[in-house]
C-alpha cells in the first residue's frame, strides 16, 4: 500500500503513555516513505512498525515537534544522510528486526543532534564484534543504545579503539566504515522475527531482567522488560 495522503488523513491518533501525539501508521505494508508533509509536522511520534519498508529517508527535515520514529518490524537496509539542522529535535528511533548492515549507514545518523535513544536490536549489523562500541563511537550524543544506558566506560573505550575524533579515525575505525553490505546475512522480517522469539527465558534471564526493571526510566524499556517476563522470552 502507498502512503497516500488520504492513508495519512484516515490513520489513528493517539496520546501515548508519556503524554505525546502519535499517528499509528502500522501494519499497511507501507513500501516508503512519502506525503508526510501532509502532517503539518503536529505529531511528536510517528509509527510504522510492522511495514515493508526499506529505506529510512524522505521525512521532511524541517519538523521540528517528531521527537520519536518507530520503525521495528521493516526491512530497512538504507538510511538516507541528514543535514545538520534537520530533525532537529528527534531524540529515539526505534529499528528493532530490520535488515541494518553497514556501519556507514549508521554513521548518516550523526547531523541528528537530538539523538539520544536507539535501538538496532535484531539487525544483521549486531552480530559484528565491535558492534556496540562502535556505534557509540558513530553517534557520540547517543545516552541510551539497545535500552542500555551508554556507560562512562564504553566511551573511554570507544576513544582507544576508534580515536578521540571523527578528524583522526584509527585503522579499525577506517575499516569498519568501509565493510560492504555484502558481507553481512540479509534475511527476512520473518525469519528474523522467528530468530528473537526462540530464546526462552532462563531462571537467570528472569533474575536480571527484575533487577533491570527496578532501575528502568523510561517506558519503552519498562514495558519492554515487562513483555519479557510475561511471554517467557528474551
Amino acid at each position: 500500500m502507498r502512503l497516500t495522503a488520504q492513508v495519512i488523513q484516515d490513520a489513528p491518533t493517539i496520546i501515548n503513555p508519556e503524554g505525546q501525539l502519535t499517528i499509528q501508521l502500522r501494519n499497511l505494508k507501507i513500501p516508503y516513505l512519502e506525503n508526510l508533509g501532509i502532517t503539518n509536522d503536529k505529531f511528536e511520534v510517528i509509527d510504522f512498525t510492522n511495514n515493508d519498508l526499506i529505506e529510512l529517508g524522505n521525512i521532511p527535515p524541517s519538523f521540528k515537534k517528531l521527537g520519536t520514529l518507530l520503525l521495528a518490524n521493516n526491512n530497512i537496509t538504507v538510511i538516507n544522510s541528514f543535514g545538520s539542522n534537520d530533525l532537529v529535535n528527534l531524540s529515539s528511533i526505534s529499528l528493532i528486526n530490520n535488515n541494518v548492515q553497514s556501519f556507514a549507514d549508521i554513521k548518516h545518523l550523526q547531523n541528528l543532534k537530538s539523538l539520544d535513544n536507539l535501538a538496532l536490536l535484531n539487525n544483521p549489523i549486531t552480530s559484528h564484534e565491535h558492534y556496540r562500541l562502535f556505534v557509540i563511537w558513530l553517534l557520540p550524543s547517543l545516552k541510551v543504545l539497545d535500552f542500555a544506558k551508554v556507560k562512562l566506560r564504553e566511551r573511554k573505550q570507544v576513544a582507544d579503539l576508534f580515536g578521540d575524533s571523527f578528524t583522526h579515525p584509527t585503522s579499525l575505525a577506517k575499516s569498519l566504515l568501509g565493510i560492504a553490505s555484502n558481507n553481512l546475512l540479509i534475511t527476512s522480517k520473518e525469519e528474523r522475527q522467528l530468530d528473537s522469539t526462540v530464546k526462552k527465558l532462563t531462571e537467570d534471564d528472569r533474575i536480571k531482567l527484575l533487577h533491570d526493571l527496578e532501575s528502568a526510566d523510561s517506558i519503552d524499556e519498562i514495558e519492554r522488560i515487562e513483555s519479557a517476563l510475561k511471554n517467557g522470552y528474551i
